[in-house]
């Protein structure tokens, strides 16, 4: 992403001189993006059964623009949030990637979805979004016209970035900003955040903060490659404590089941794993990476991190890769986009473990039987154990719940013939 620090400078003082209009009532919400597939009854119903019960308010549903009949699965969708016995939502993110939506199409969707009671809203109008589409902004001034009450809040990160939503503040209501990861080495920031906060909040706009636990793929395609890493062992926990001290007005994970970029929090049924990815997603379940959710939901909402750990959210979440970093080839994988520093250099060897507990505690780690065990406080804090050459099972235990790794720690490379960065996820029951 190509931010121009000068522009949104000069954009902030602009609008402080020459405010824009009185921002719109937006109560908190978190959605977490969803790819539209070939989603089962059963498997929908899971989905939504498991989102709703971490806290999550809705899916943004990412329609491809070559989706063969995606009206069909936009349905299905709104079809199962209509059922759920706990309110859920659905909105369309319209993915630009790959192609553009005409107006027609755009307004034809949506003035079909926009009377669901699955339909999300924010301050009461039918809400919006994209991935990237700054060429096609024009389209939104059409579609507001034909479709009336309507909330766009696009991402453009990749194609003009906050520079694209400051020259067309206009035609938004907000704006969503998908880089939520470091570009090599190193934690991530919120200087990205407050880039586009600054540009936004003057002028009355809705910041959407993304947040997301992984970012892998090694993919060799024969429409298109990627094959890197991002610094990401403690991203899932640093990210929901920027969440809390920025205080975004609306939140979207990313994502739900995006098997391909290994950032995944959903069910491994959540969609299908197509066979170019099958090599570092097989047998690596994210799902756990879901208990801590309802406590940083609920601390998002309330403004503080002191409100009680839910029930649910109560004990320890843990991941890990399976192997060293460096027990066979890295299988050509980068350390950020196409960096040319080896994914050696944005991982280390540790097991993670983030613990969110109603009072202090004791946690203990171990491999293979042997390991250590760390105070932690009140709340959520999060501790690692380095491999330190130990191989066998991962075993984490606090507060009088236990749990087990999904998989192994080994030595051995694995079949794919290189380094799977892609972790595993455990949790205390």
């Amino acid at each position: 992403m190509r931010i121009s620090n000068v522009f949104a400078a000069l954009l902030a003082t602009a609008l402080s001189v020459f405010p824009g209009p009185a921002a719109a009532a937006v109560d908190k919400q978190v959605f977490a993006h969803f790819m539209l597939g070939d989603i089962s009854t059963s498997a929908w119903d899971t989905a939504i059964t498991n989102a709703s019960a971490a806290g999550i308010s809705g899916f943004a549903l990412n329609v491809n623009a070559g989706y063969p009949s995606p009206l069909n699965a936009i349905h299905d969708a709104y079809a199962a949030a209509e059922r759920s016995s706990t309110p859920f939502s659905m909105f369309i993110s319209f993915d630009f990637c790959c192609g553009d939506f005409s107006a027609d199409t755009i307004t034809s969707w949506l003035q079909e979805l926009q009377d669901s009671t699955a339909q999300a809203k924010v301050d009461g109008r039918t809400f919006v979004s994209t991935f990237e589409g700054s060429s096609a902004v024009g389209v939104w001034d059409t579609v507001r016209a034909n479709v009336g009450s309507l909330y766009v809040v696009p991402s453009f990160t990749y194609t003009g970035g906050v520079d694209a939503i400051g020259a067309n503040l206009d035609s938004l209501d907000g704006a969503f900003n998908w880089e939520v990861w470091p570009q090599s080495t190193g934690n991530m920031t919120t200087d990205g955040d407050k880039m586009y906060q600054d540009v936004l909040q003057p002028a009355g706009k809705t910041y959407m903060m993304g947040v997301s636990p992984w970012m892998y793929a090694n993919i060799e395609g024969t429409s298109y490659s990627k094959n890197w890493i991002r610094s990401s062992d403690t991203l899932w926990f640093d990210r929901w404590e920027q969440v809390v001290d920025l205080q975004p007005d609306l939140v979207e994970i990313i994502t739900w089941n995006d098997f391909g970029e290994s950032h995944y929090i959903g069910g491994l049924g959540d969609g299908t794993v197509p066979d170019e990815m099958s090599a570092y997603v097989d047998n690596c379940n994210h799902e756990a990476w879901q208990q801590p959710l309802a406590y940083y939901i609920a601390a998002y909402k309330a403004g503080t991190r002191d409100v009680p750990v839910p029930d649910k959210a109560v004990g320890a979440v843990f991941w890990y890769r399976t192997t060293p970093k460096d027990v066979c080839s890295d299988g050509g994988t980068s350390c950020g986009y196409e960096s040319g520093i080896a994914a050696a250099e944005c991982t280390e060897d540790n097991v993670y473990v983030l613990t969110t507990l109603n009072e202090p505690g004791t946690v203990s780690v171990k491999i293979g039987g042997q390991g250590e065990e760390f105070q932690v406080a009140k709340g959520a804090q999060l501790v690692k154990m380095p491999f330190n050459g130990r191989t066998g099972a991962v075993e984490v235990s606090v507060g009088g719940k236990s749990g087990k790794g999904p998989r192994d720690i080994t030595n051995d490379c694995p079949l794919c013939g290189y380094v799977n960065f892609n972790p595993v996820v455990g949790k205390t029951s």
